[in-house]
Order: structure tokens, then sequence, then C-alpha cells
């Protein structure tokens, strides 16, 4: 039976307990092959720069608009190009604080988004480092850990836009370490991972109410620094970075608040890499940049989405169709569009099985060397993605 893929929304239903994932490759960073970048997210867009940029301290700065799926260079960063240092954002301004400029800072820079400049800030109240964490709840900034030429540290700071002083925190529950990395579910930052001398996975969350931290549940994935982490839709997600054997890491995990509880989702499907970036929108997260196992610096990104529900958004560029669907042997993909276009098929855990190149017209798919089961595809031209759908195979 000829089965039309109509471009409307449609829901293929999952319980939540089977959540399916699927990675997404958009458009390249803009800027140098670079990890250890900064990055915040503000409104529909992340701001991405600094960075160690293939050995090379940058202070190229960029703005991705998740919606347009575009980059836009911005001002440069005002301060000395530098890698390792964190950022955060509050309203519509981002911070940038600490690093490594050739040694360990304290500086703070603030960027108006609005303006697109640059402010220089009270100097990070903690004193010179890098390898630091940030978040901002509740209309504070906050930064902690690193290193220094001194060792690792343990304390944490907060800082106050309005009158532009920090003031110190609660130490860090856990070890003094570096290259921890963070995110925020609520009111609440939980710090994951990072090196005290030797490879951590141990969890601990701030309340910012009562300036107290609590231990939770390790991490399960390998003990590791330097990886990546966002949160959306009330869970945290952290993956990437180098365990203790130095291997380069692509698995991730999601962790659940509430039950305080680690589940292991689909591996990035990039290289394994350090020093990535990562931000979240309401609904998905990105993940890129960074630099692998063979000292390779990246520019690609990628989007984690959620398929348990396959969205698919209206396209005045394409329709297709693929029939039969459910697929026996062979079926016809017909595409309405005259352009060449990528056909690239998922497993459910976000494995990439498949890849065509297919024109306008009829299209030939042969489902040699695929298991029977639900598949998801995307088509997409220059790495813009056109739709989603659903493809069966049956035996």
């Amino acid at each position: 039976m000829k089965n039309k893929i109509a471009f409307f929304f449609f829901a293929i239903s999952f319980s939540a307990a089977q959540a399916q994932w699927l990675w997404v490759q958009k458009a390249d960073y803009s800027g140098p092959k670079v990890s250890d970048a900064s990055y915040f997210y503000i409104g529909k867009n992340a701001y991405v720069g600094t960075g160690n940029a293939d050995g090379t301290n940058t202070k190229q700065f960029w703005m991705y608009n998740t919606v347009k799926n575009t980059w836009t260079q911005k001002s440069d960063y005002l301060g000395t190009a530098r890698r390792s240092a964190s950022a955060f954002a509050l309203g519509r301004k981002g911070f940038i604080c600490s690093g490594n400029s050739g040694s360990p800072n304290s500086r703070l820079y603030e960027y108006d988004t609005l303006t697109n400049v640059w402010t220089q800030k009270a100097n990070f109240g903690g004193g010179t480092r890098e390898g630091t964490v940030s978040f901002a709840i509740k209309g504070l900034g906050y930064t902690g850990l690193g290193n220094d030429a001194n060792g690792f540290k343990q304390d944490f700071w907060a800082y106050d836009t309005l009158n532009n002083t920090w003031t110190q925190m609660a130490n860090f529950g856990g070890s003094a370490r570096s290259k921890a990395t963070s995110f925020v579910v609520g009111d609440r930052a939980f710090v994951v991972t990072g090196n005290d001398g030797g490879m951590k996975n141990d969890c601990w969350a701030y309340e910012p109410a009562s300036n107290t931290w609590s231990k939770k549940a390790n991490f399960l994935g390998a003990k590791r620094e330097d990886a990546t982490a966002f949160a959306f839709l009330g869970k945290g997600y952290v993956g990437t970075g180098v365990d203790s054997l130095g291997l380069y890491k692509k698995d991730f995990w999601a962790y659940d608040t509430i039950a305080n509880s680690w589940t292991q989702i689909a591996d990035l499907t990039g290289v394994g890499r350090k020093g990535a970036i990562a931000f979240a929108t309401d609904s998905n997260g990105y993940v890129g940049t960074g630099v692998d196992a063979i000292a390779y610096f990246h520019v690609d990104l990628w989007e984690l989405k959620n398929v348990t529900s396959i969205t698919e958004t209206t396209s005045e560029k394409a329709t297709i169709n693929i029939y039969p669907n459910p697929v026996k042997d062979i079926a016809t993909i017909y595409i309405s569009d005259t352009s060449e276009s990528l056909f690239t098929l998922y497993t459910l855990q976000g494995k990439e099985v498949l890849q065509l190149i297919v024109n306008g017209g009829k299209n030939i798919f042969n489902k040699s060397g695929l298991s029977a089961g639900v598949y998801v595809y995307t088509l997409s031209q220059k790495s813009n993605k056109l739709l989603t759908g659903k493809l069966i195979i049956s035996e």
C-alpha cells in the first residue's frame, strides 16, 4: 500500500521508559577548529567563542541561531585570547570567567547580546585559575573549582551583576578538582566528574537557597574529565570527555533528578572527544567542537532529539512518498524536489545504518542487510534537515 508521508505533526507511541534518541548533524561551527571554548545560551541563540584553536588560543566569538541553523560572527572577546574558561548567562547578558591566556587568570567579561559589546567586570573573587565550572540560578552567576599553579580548587563564588561583586559561598561538597562539568535543573545545580589527581565520577547537587551541597548517585559512565553537559525537560545529560586510560568518550547519560538515577542514551554520532561545547533549548540538546584522540580539532555540531514522538514540520521545499511501507524487500522513494538530497536511516537508538543520495523522482531502496524493525529517516540538503519520518522493515 502506498504510504504518503505528509508534513504535519504526528507521534509514535512509546512509554516514557522507552524514550529513544537520535543525533542529527547541524551546521558546522563557523569559527576555527577548537576545543575548550566558552559558551552560553540566551533566547533562541547559543554564543560560542575563545578556546584552543589547534594549539593557539583564540578570541573569536560567534552566535548560533537554533531556529535557522546559522552561525553569525560577533565582536571578538575583549580580553586576552584564552581557553578553558567557563561561562554563564543572566538575562540578555553572558559572562566569561577565568581561563588560561598563557597562564591561569581571574578576568571576568560581560557580553551584551543586544549591543554586541564586551565590558570588563570585577575579577573573579577566587583568584587566578582555569578549568572552572559556572552556572546561573535566580539572578546570580556561580563559578568555582578549577586549578592554578598551586593545585586544585574547592571553593565556589557567587557573582551579583547589580553590584558587580563576588561573594564566597559554601565549598564544593566533593574533593577539590578541575575540569568538572555542570548542568542546572529547576533551582538546583549539579556538578559531575572532573580530575582531582585522578578521574572522578561523583555527582553533587547545590541548593542556592540553603547554600548547601548534597551527594547524589554516581555518574555511571567511566570516570573522566573534560566532559560536557546540558539539561532540558527536567533532566541533565552528561557525556564525552577523556577517561583514565586516555580513551576519548562519545557515550551520553541522562540523569533523572527525581529518581536520582542515570540511564545511558544514544552515543554521540560524531567521534569521541573532550573539551566540547554543549547547550540546550527547551526540548533539545546540542554538542559540538572539541578535540579527539589523534589531536584533531573539530567544528561539527550535533542536535540530540528525543524521538519518542517523531515531529515533522511543514515544508514547502519537498514532499516524499515511500511505498510500500512497511518494506519487505525493495521500496520506491519518490522525492518531489529536483535537488540532490541525502536520505539517512537510523535505528531508534540513534545509530546510523544507511545513507543514500537521492534525486527528484523515483529512487530505489533495498533493505538488504537491515533487520526487521522500526527506523527513523531524515532527508537533508547541504546539512539542512528538511524532514524526519518513520520507515518499517518487515520480515
